[in-house]
């Protein structure tokens, strides 16, 4: 991924988060500086819960990454991947690049990459955040991920501190029901706000009708497939 465009030496305020950067040591002069680069970011961003765990190769830092967000809000991986002369390079990168997003999503914990994944060392280095880099891909991966743990802390917010339905706090501007958003006005079907059934969104009724038909009137002998609330993070539920 190409740097162009990245804000140089961004901060967030990430007081009162705690941090774990999991580094790799393989290539070692340049996972070093990574590390470095991230605690350097850590530190501006005021950071002060901190714990920095190394493991031998990028294999290994899914599983210690996952044991560290235990006690963690926050996660970052770092490393270096270099390509050889055989396959395997595009193995492992797939394998841990994978790995981490598993681990980000199952436990819901921001997680920074910086696993950089290059053809050289000379891109490698480029990229690790020297005095001579281009890039600086452990500051970048900490910023970002202290950055999405904020966002999520507070809870859909814009930067300026509204909801995107509207104002925070009203009811009724295209929520409904106190800080739930669609975007737009509830669509008009019965009982509370256009939802029908305390939260659906449709306003049709939760349950299917007695006579096995879904409800829009088809006949199935399978359970219906149901439209959930926006806010409770899911698609469908059967």
């Amino acid at each position: 991924m190409s740097g162009n465009g990245r804000p140089p030496g961004r901060t967030v305020d990430a007081a009162g988060l705690r941090l774990a950067i999991i580094g790799s040591r393989w290539h070692r002069a340049q996972s070093d500086l990574l590390v470095a680069r991230a605690r350097a970011a850590a530190a501006a961003c005021g950071v002060t819960e901190l714990a920095v765990l190394r493991v031998d190769g990028a294999w290994e830092l899914p599983v210690a990454v996952q044991a560290a967000a235990e006690s963690a809000d926050v996660l970052v991986a770092l490393g270096c991947v270099v390509r050889g002369g055989t396959p395997h390079f595009d193995h492992l990168c797939r394998s841990v690049y994978d790995g981490l997003l598993r681990v980000s999503l199952d436990t819901g914990i921001p997680l920074g990459n910086g696993v950089l994944t290059c053809d050289t060392l000379a891109q490698a280095a480029d990229r690790a955040g020297g005095p001579d880099a281009a890039e600086d891909k452990g500051w970048d991966a900490t910023v970002a991920a202290l950055d999405a743990a904020r966002t999520l802390r507070r809870g859909g917010c814009r930067d300026d501190g509204r909801w995107d339905g509207g104002t925070a706090g009203a009811r009724d501007e295209g929520r409904g029901d106190g800080g739930r958003w669609d975007g737009g006005p509830w669509d008009g079907g019965p009982g509370d706000g256009g939802r029908g059934d305390g939260g659906w969104w449709d306003g049709l009724p939760a349950e299917p009708p007695a006579d096995g038909s879904d409800r829009y009137g088809h006949r199935h002998t399978h359970r219906v497939r149901r439209r959930t609330r926006v806010h409770s993070g899911s698609g469908l539920e059967e």
